[in-house]
């Protein structure tokens, strides 16, 4: 696996760069895999293929955008020889100030928090531009390559802008695609940020739509409850940090957004049977972690 540093793309003075370039299905294919020390947006001009993200693959063709964690595994699989894209690649300190000032109803900023999840489903990020979001990419390449005055200021506010962009096309296409799309952004949002507000009330408000029909459809299709899907998911991550991690039980249970230890304990026993403290022990006996 292919690791980019960041020093070799940023100056000392700038968490930012711009890469205009043209990828070759001989470098960029399923038998190499990418990771990089920064954060990434990229815009493809021309070519079509799939991308895998954690090996989750979408596809891709020309106008499509997608926005990628560090941590995150990626390379492409390509149906045509080349794709000419734009990576804008920046790190955490660079737009972190901006972020905090952002309203988001969608969980589209949850990849920006420690409490993002490699394992959930990238979907959310991997959309086709508008006119806005090309316009966007497009000025930061020109300023990039032929700064201007208070050049580092206006790279920040602009990718603070794509970022917004990019966070309303998410709000379109979940309003517009229907019942597919509203479940998976509530299984995206449970999945992402374990703490986040995901009552019935909330979802219904985001939606647009009463919380009695919000939990109709999501039963209807998921074969659950929201509040039994939001206690499996808060437990399933819950035992993946107890075989990944060294945490204290009551710091994991925090986390995952439990705030009663006795009813995360008979939570946890009736899902798994055993208690944490067991299924830690036999993960450790496994291997798994």
């Amino acid at each position: 696996m292919k690791i980019y540093r960041a020093r070799n793309f940023f100056r000392s003075d700038l968490e930012f760069a711009v890469r205009h370039t043209v990828n070759s299905a001989d470098e960029f294919n399923t038998s190499t895999r990418f990771k990089r020390e920064f954060w990434k947006i990229t815009y493809i001009i021309r070519g079509r293929g799939r991308v895998l993200i954690n090996d989750h693959a979408y596809p891709v063709g020309e106008g499509s955008v997608f926005l990628v964690h560090p941590d995150s595994i990626t390379t492409f699989d390509m149906e045509v020889r080349e794709m000419e894209v734009y990576n804008i690649l920046f790190g955490l300190g660079f737009i972190e100030r901006e972020l905090t000032s952002l309203k988001d109803d969608y969980g589209f900023f949850s990849i920006f928090s420690p409490e993002f999840h490699q394992d959930a489903s990238n979907a959310v990020y991997v959309q086709k531009s508008t006119p806005a979001i090309r316009r966007a990419i497009l000025d930061l390449a020109a300023e990039y390559d032929s700064p201007g005055l208070n050049s580092k200021e206006f790279l920040r506010f602009r990718l603070a802008t794509l970022l917004i962009r990019m966070l309303r096309e998410t709000k379109r296409a979940f309003k517009s695609n229907g019942v597919a799309e509203m479940l998976g952004y509530i299984d995206h949002i449970m999945e992402t940020d374990s703490r986040s507000d995901t009552s019935t009330t909330r979802l219904a408000e985001i939606f647009g739509i009463t919380p009695n029909h919000l939990c109709g459809i999501y039963r209807k299709t998921r074969g659950m409850t929201i509040s039994q899907a939001r206690v499996t998911s808060r437990l399933e991550t819950a035992a993946k940090r107890l075989s990944a991690t060294d945490s204290s039980i009551s710091d994991i249970l925090f986390e995952c957004g439990f705030n009663d230890p006795s009813y995360f304990y008979r939570a946890f026993k009736k899902h798994f049977g055993k208690t944490p403290e067991v299924y830690r022990k036999n993960a450790a006996m496994t291997g798994l972690n």
